[in-house]
């Protein structure tokens, strides 16, 4: 991974023991763009949950992020193909 990729997404988990984790926004995206390097890992995501899930901010880490063209738009119909709600082709997200 690039050395971009790692300055956002991730905050302090509250716990009592303070420790770095990324935000779901991160580590979605980090998986679909070790999908896109690495042929047809995760195909489905069965444990995948939404609901801390903001699609404004993973938006601003995929254009922060990856600037490679040809990863993003991988990286895109990687989501469009996942149908989930805020993903969907009829979706403003990548407008």
């Amino acid at each position: 991974m690039k050395a971009s990729m790692f300055q956002g997404g991730i905050e302090w988990a509250d716990a009592k023991v303070k420790y770095l984790m990324a935000t779901p926004e991160k580590s979605l995206l980090d998986t679909f763009y070790l999908a896109t390097r690495k042929g047809r890992q995760f195909p489905h995501l069965p444990e995948l949950d939404l609901e801390a899930f903001d699609p404004k901010k993973f938006k601003i880490l995929l254009n922060s992020q990856i600037k490679e063209l040809k990863i993003k738009n991988a990286i895109i119909r990687r989501c469009q193909k996942s149908n989930l709600p805020p993903f969907h082709a009829k979706h403003s997200l990548f407008a």
